[in-house]
């Protein structure tokens, strides 16, 4: 995986941090990256040895984020709430606004 990581047949400038490169922001200089190639946590028996500890550690993050923050769907995104199916609608973005929780 790592070498996959760092080839340039696979994705340009792969040795400089560019976390927009996974962005659907439409930029032209990622156009030619292969992303199917990433793999999270690779895959099969001998995948990553950290990857329970990851999955835990995006839920406490999560959970931390749900306790201090109340989030409200935006008039824009209401569609979000009736969509039955999730895997092939093109749901694009949800717009939600974020209020601090007041806790006594």
């Amino acid at each position: 995986c790592y070498s996959a990581y760092l080839n340039t047949v696979n994705l340009s400038r792969p040795r400089e941090f560019l976390p927009e490169r996974w962005l659907d922001s439409g930029d032209a200089s990622f156009e030619s990256d292969r992303k199917e190639m990433f793999q999270l946590f690779s895959y099969g028996q001998r995948n990553c040895i950290g990857q329970n500890l990851a999955w835990l550690e995006m839920r406490l993050l999560l959970t931390k984020i749900l306790w201090h923050w109340d989030l409200e769907i935006l008039p824009e995104s209401e569609r979000w709430k009736t969509l039955k199916n999730y895997m092939t609608l093109g749901k694009g973005p949800l717009m939600v606004e974020v209020f601090p929780v007041e806790r006594e």
